[in-house]
C-alpha cells in the first residue's frame, strides 16, 4: 500500500506493506526521543474499561496540575455508546496520553454534544459561527474532540499523533471535527494549523462546573477534515507568494506530519496533483 511519508517534507511516498496501515487499528509510534509507543483507538465497551479509567485518571491529574481542577475535583468522565478513545501507551500498556471522540449523526444528537450543549445554553454561538457550522456541517457526521492530556515527560509529537489519528479516521469517515479548547491549547492549535483551518464558531465560554476552576475558558472551534490538506497547502502557497518563507516551510512541515501514514489513493485526485508538483516523487 503507498502511503505518506511524513519523516520528511521532500519524500511523499512510500511502499508500506506493514500490517494493520490499511485500517490503522494499532500503530506502533516511536518518539523524537527515540521511546517506542503504541497509538490506538477503541471503543468504550467493557473490555477496554481499565484503559479507559487509566486514561481518566491521567487526564484528571494533568488537569489539576495545569490549574484547571481543584485537587479532590471529579468530573462526569467522558463515557458512553458513542465515545471513543485515542490512546498512546508505553510499552507496559500505561496511557501516557489520551482524546475522547464523541460521535453524533443527525442534528439532535449534535445539539447533545457537550461542546455544542454548552454552546446554546450559554448563548454563545455567533451568528456567523452558527451560519459557519451550518455551511459545513450539512448533514455530514460530527465528531466532539475532548478530554485532551498528555503526560509531562513525553515529548509533544505524541500529541501530534492523537490529532492525526484523529484526523485521519475524521477523513476517512466524512466526520466534522467540533471542540472547545481550553485557552492554550486553542492557541496551540491555531499556531499549529492556522485561523482558516481552525475557525472560531462562538465567544469563549466560562466553564461553570464544580470542581472547575474559575478562570478556565474554552473557546469553541470547527475544523473541516475534507478541506484540511487543500487549507494548510493554500497557507504555505500564500506564505510564499508573500515572500514569507520560514511561514510557508513551517505549515508545509505540519502538513506532511499530519499526512504521514494517510493512504496516498484515499486523497482526491486535485490534491494529490498539488503536492506531487510541489515534491515530485
Amino acid at each position: 500500500m503507498s502511503t505518506v511519508d511524513g519523516s520528511g517534507m521532500g519524500s511523499a511516498l512510500r511502499q508500506d506493506t506493514a500490517a494493520g496501515t490499511a485500517d490503522r487499528g494499532e500503530q506502533p509510534l516511536r518518539t523524537s526521543d527515540g521511546r517506542h509507543l503504541t497509538l490506538a483507538a477503541y471503543r468504550d465497551l467493557p473490555r477496554h474499561a481499565e484503559l479507559w479509567q487509566l486514561a481518566d485518571e491521567g487526564r484528571l491529574r494533568e488537569y489539576v496540575r495545569h490549574g484547571w481542577l481543584q485537587p479532590g475535583a471529579s468530573p462526569a468522565p467522558i463515557r458512553g455508546a458513542h465515545a471513543e478513545l485515542i490512546v498512546v501507551t508505553d510499552p507496559d500498556g500505561r496511557p501516557v496520553a489520551s482524546l475522547r471522540k464523541i460521535h453524533a449523526v443527525g442534528r439532535a444528537e449534535v445539539r447533545r454534544l457537550p461542546s455544542m450543549a454548552m454552546l446554546l445554553r450559554e448563548q454563545a454561538l455567533t451568528e456567523p459561527g452558527g451560519a459557519l457550522l451550518h455551511r459545513i456541517v450539512a448533514g455530514r457526521p460530527v465528531a466532539e474532540l475532548a478530554g485532551l492530556w498528555k503526560d509531562p515527560a513525553y515529548p509533544s509529537d505524541v500529541k501530534m499523533a492523537l490529532y492525526r489519528r484523529a484526523m485521519h479516521d475524521a477523513v476517512d469517515r466524512r466526520e466534522v471535527m467540533l471542540l472547545a479548547a481550553v485557552a492554550p491549547e486553542f492557541r496551540a492549535l491555531r499556531n499549529l494549523f492556522g485561523e482558516r483551518v481552525v475557525r472560531s464558531v462562538g465567544a469563549p465560554v466560562r466553564v461553570r462546573e464544580r470542581g472547575v476552576s474559575r478562570s478556565v475558558t474554552l473557546h469553541p472551534a470547527v475544523i473541516d477534515p475534507q478541506t484540511f490538506f487543500a487549507d494548510l497547502l493554500d497557507d504555505a502557497e500564500r506564505a510564499g507568494t508573500a515572500g514569507d518563507e520560514p511561514a510557508s516551510l513551517w505549515r508545509q512541515q505540519i502538513m506532511w506530519d499530519m499526512l504521514r501514514g494517510y493512504p496516498w489513493q484515499h486523497l482526491p485526485a486535485a490534491l494529490r496533483a498539488r503536492l506531487e508538483q510541489l515534491c515530485p516523487a
